[in-house]
């Protein structure tokens, strides 16, 4: 589980069960089982969020906004994420072509 995780999991606010159950409450949905059809995603991806085995991504968020038509900002408030900013998860902890170095300017010749 990455460092997110470990900090979302341990917030006493946050709480991404909230969000799915007034999602499904919404969209008038009987289960999990419906509301995973709905986003698209297998039921076992939705056990793990419940369970906070693995955070909810943005692009399932996004997903969530388009289906239910509401705003990615309540979105989050609902689920209590409160963070002002976000910072981008990148694999292996670079920001890799983000943080890139400024190459020495080479004097170009033409031929």
């Amino acid at each position: 589980m990455n460092q997110a995780a470990v900090a979302l999991k341990n917030e006493k606010t946050f709480d991404p069960n909230r969000l799915l159950n007034v999602l499904k409450e919404n969209l008038h949905l009987p289960d999990d089982k419906a509301l995973c059809q709905e986003l698209n995603i297998a039921p076992g991806v939705m056990q793990h969020i419940r369970s906070r085995k693995i955070p909810l991504s943005g692009l399932l968020l996004l997903r969530m906004a388009e289906v239910g038509n509401q705003d990615v900002g309540d979105l989050r408030h609902l689920m209590g994420d409160r963070r002002k900013k976000i910072r981008l998860a990148i694999p292996g902890g670079s920001l890799g072509i983000l943080q890139r170095r400024e190459q020495p300017n080479k004097a170009c010749s033409v031929n």
